[in-house]
């Protein structure tokens, strides 16, 4: 066996043991990230089955040993581009047709010019266009992806991988055309070394794009599980205090007005008692999408423990919060129905707060927010209790009925 030979055996025993790597990961994958996987397990697979045929020029049959390992590389290109599209479209695959289109047109270059020697130089050509065309389409849609993000270095990296494969090839393959011989990578030379050890580099660099791109996913899946009440959907306590300092800060740098919402669902323990505490939770989950619904889009609200909320009001003074508040009350009340008949319905108790001159700390804002709630109960639940600077007066609005429809 050759140095060559024994090189590109080298590069294919190196991408069967990715294709293990990545064909273990689909055990720890979600089921958007699964296709990706499989994808990218197969492309390492049937690539590295293409290398391991390349080192046996010579010695296996021709047939096997060339047009075997280009369709080997072939099929193994489209899984590629699959990978991709599965990566960037969180599993679902839109380019499917082209892709069967794309197989189709170079797999018949390659069984058409691959039976006479005389033809390899077409068949190569053919094979690099469609690899130069999948490295191009991956990179530019991870480029563009991560460059919104803004993560510039990352995007040069990818570039810098889809053009290094991309000028090889292409300078291979033209290059090609005007040799009359077959390429010969299996023997020593020191351009098929060199060829051998870009194509070895190339695949490590296309591996580690993935890499990083799944890292990525499940860091971000994972701060935002750190961020978010596993049941509601909505920031949780830490997560809300630390927007309530962002917005505070805000607030004093422009001047510009902040209130802060406390809820709190009336009753809950009983609902609890009397429907069970799986009742207790859907109850929950349903004001969490009621609030996401029912607030503005700018608005700011999660979930700081059991059955209590809090909403920041951003840009709006005491009377807009008032409105708010009041027509999330009533969507509440008219929205979560427990049982029809008797009516039992779900309802809420608000206090606001609106930033003023005597507010030191968003601390204090919260504080005069959660004055306001314990007196909207006191007075009756369900309803909404605007907190002065230094004492509460209720709202002007009346009250829903309890039970009520």
């Amino acid at each position: 066996m050759s140095t060559s030979q024994a090189l590109w055996l080298m590069v294919g025993q190196f991408q069967l043991l990715l294709a293990c790597g990545w064909a273990g990961a689909l055990r720890w994958s979600t089921a958007e990230s699964r296709l990706a996987l499989r994808s990218l397990a197969g492309f390492n697979a049937l690539c590295g089955v293409g290398m391991a045929l390349i080192s046996q020029r010579g010695t296996l049959d021709h047939g096997l040993t060339t047009i075997g390992s280009d369709l080997c590389v072939a099929v193994a290109f489209i899984l590629l581009w699959r990978a991709g599209e599965a990566h960037f479209t969180r599993g679902h695959v839109v380019n499917g047709p082209a892709q069967g289109v794309a197989l189709a047109v170079v797999s018949l270059a390659i069984l058409w010019f691959g039976q006479a020697p005389e033809d390899a130089r077409y068949r190569v050509m053919a094979l690099y266009l469609m690899i130069v065309g999948v490295c191009a389409w991956n990179a530019w849609r991870g480029c563009r992806i991560l460059w919104a993000k803004g993560d510039r270095r990352v995007s040069f990296a990818i570039a810098f991988t889809a053009m290094l494969i991309s000028t090889g090839l292409l300078w291979r393959g033209v290059t090609g055309l005007h040799d009359w011989q077959p390429a010969q990578v299996e023997v020593d030379t020191l351009f098929n070394h060199l060829l051998a050890h870009v194509v070895l580099l190339a695949i490590v660099l296309v591996n580690v794009v993935f890499v990083y791109f799944f890292m990525a996913r499940i860091v971000r899946r994972l701060h935002r599980l750190s961020r978010r009440d596993t049941l509601t959907g909505l920031l949780n306590r830490r997560a809300l205090f630390e927007a309530l300092e962002r917005e505070w800060a805000r607030s004093t740098r422009t001047a510009a007005p902040l209130c802060v919402v406390c809820l709190d669902i009336d009753h809950f323990k009983a609902i609890n008692d009397a429907h069970g505490h799986p009742m207790g939770d859907a109850v929950l989950a349903r004001l969490g999408r009621v609030l996401v619904e029912t607030l503005r889009g700018s608005d700011i609200v999660g979930r700081t423990g059991g059955e209590e909320f809090i909403a920041l009001l951003l840009d709006t003074d005491a009377a807009g919060a008032q409105q708010i508040a009041e027509r999330l009350r009533q969507a509440v009340a008219q929205d979560m129905v427990l049982r029809p008949a008797p009516a039992e319905r779900v309802t809420i108790s608000a206090g606001i707060a609106a930033r003023g001159e005597d507010d030191a700390a968003a601390e204090h804002l919260v504080a005069r927010a959660d004055a306001a709630l314990y007196a909207a109960k006191a007075a009756g639940r369900n309803r909404v209790v605007l907190a002065g600077p230094g004492r509460v007066r209720a709202a002007a609005s009346p009250p829903l009925v309890l039970g009520a429809g």
